[in-house]
């Protein structure tokens, strides 16, 4: 599309010793308008162009990433421009695609250490919009390092607008667009409607505005979205404009009543619980508590363990239940299985739960906050989860929190839950050592 060639043209601009004019290239569009082909073929040019070449490619999770991946790397395959493609790894943690010049292609974790050691020619990072400040950062520290002895290094970043929570893209966005007048080495490329959200014809002027309009995207599909969709979200989506909020399921207002400052769970409640989950990606996990003093106040949740990776859970978890004495709430199916199966081989007491009581748990949290009856402690990660939390639908009258469908790390809201669950709602039956 005309937009893609531009955003390639200007993104891939050389200078007369064949580097590139910017080593770091942000590029912000609306959703549906093909930034995810854009950046497919942004990897392929750094595939072939030259021998040996170091490819990478992420998104706001690894399993995200990893399906945009795929995707490029099956039309790769099917492309007779290119070439056979000589080696095409799928099996998970391994995937890779090699051409015939010996270039390879590999999807990663977004995690500080997850290139470390490696050597990049391109690097892509969709959905940047998902990654907060001090997320986004570390990300590009570990990124920048493994260009510096490739003259052709690129670094794309593509997303669609973001929300007051997105302060590293705007951060970048604001960079390349102050570079523009000063000659650094940073690109902002974007498409975005000229909006009032109080103008009569806004649906209209996001039509007009999108790039991708007469292409792959027609006005009526737009006009049918926005009659469905929430404002805010649907000019975030179509016309590219920055939210004041992420449009979270759990009101600001009311965390903001619910929320204390503590230290920890206390050294011996009366009654409290535990419970721990993993990211879909296993790329971070969370260890949550939930306790009553029986003094009158409401029952309390706090984070009382969170860190990248799930390596360390199995210890933090068999200190916690030796000190409390009780076990420890895991759902044994999703993506916590792999933990269970370790606790249980290390002799860790479990509860586990099943779909019904996840999905109870998930409704419960949400009307103990929106209703003020409950303490959170108040904790990065979780105040982070809270402000993106997002519902799916499980059955037909059921939900649960999505943790694939939603940009960032659930972990600790999802074992919050689960641990006001435990505490509520003794288990019946004993639990499992």
């Amino acid at each position: 599309m005309p937009w893609q060639r531009h955003a390639a043209d200007v993104g891939g601009e050389l200078l007369p010793d064949g580097r590139p004019a910017y080593s770091v290239v942000v590029v912000s569009v609306p959703r549906q308008a093909g930034k995810s082909v854009l950046g497919r073929a942004v990897c392929v040019e750094g595939l072939t162009s030259r021998p040996e070449a170091r490819v990478w490619s992420t998104a706001q999770t690894r399993n995200a990433g990893r399906d945009r991946w795929l995707d490029g790397a099956r039309a790769l395959r099917r492309s007779p421009a290119l070439g056979h493609v000589t080696d095409l790894r799928l099996a998970n943690g391994s995937e890779s695609v090699t051409l015939p010049n010996g270039s390879t292609w590999r999807p990663f974790a977004p995690l500080p250490d997850a290139l470390h050691g490696e050597t990049s020619t391109r690097v892509l990072v969709d959905e940047a919009w998902s990654f907060d400040k001090v997320r986004g950062t570390e990300l590009v520290q570990a990124i920048m390092p493994t260009g510096l002895t490739v003259p052709t290094f690129q670094l794309w970043i593509v997303s669609a607008a973001g929300d007051e929570s997105s302060e590293f893209l705007a951060d970048l966005l604001d960079a390349g667009i102050a570079g523009a007048a000063s000659g650094s080495g940073v690109a902002a490329i974007v498409w975005q409607a000229d909006t009032d959200p109080h103008a009569p014809d806004l649906v209209e002027r996001v039509i007009d505005a999108h790039p991708a309009l007469g292409h792959t995207v027609t006005a009526d599909a737009i006009r049918t979205a926005s009659d469905v969709m929430d404002p805010s979200e649907f000019l975030r989506a179509y016309g590219n404009v920055w939210t004041a909020t992420s449009g979270t399921l759990f009101p600001g207002d009311k965390v903001d009543a619910v929320r204390v400052e503590a230290t920890g769970a206390p050294t011996r409640p009366p009654r409290i619980a535990l419970a721990a989950d993993v990211a879909p990606d296993r790329g971070s996990a969370s260890i949550a508590a939930a306790w009553n003093l029986d003094d009158g106040s409401p029952d309390t949740v706090g984070i009382v363990a969170h860190g990248s990776g799930v390596s360390w859970v199995v210890d933090a978890a068999r200190s916690l239940t030796g000190r409390y004495g009780v076990p420890l709430t895991v759902d044994p199916i999703g993506p916590t299985a792999g933990l269970a199966d370790d606790a249980r081989r290390a002799g860790i007491p479990l509860r586990t739960l099943v779909t019904r009581d996840v999905t109870t748990a998930a409704a419960d949290l949400l009307d103990a906050v929106t209703s003020v009856d409950v303490a959170l402690v108040s904790d990065s990660s979780l105040d982070a989860a809270l402000s993106i939390a997002a519902r799916r639908s499980v059955g037909r009258d059921s939900w649960a929190f999505d943790r694939r469908g939603t940009a960032g790390d659930l972990s600790p809201l999802v074992a919050a839950s689960h641990a006001l669950y435990a505490l509520r709602r003794p288990a019946a039956v004993p639990y499992l050592a």
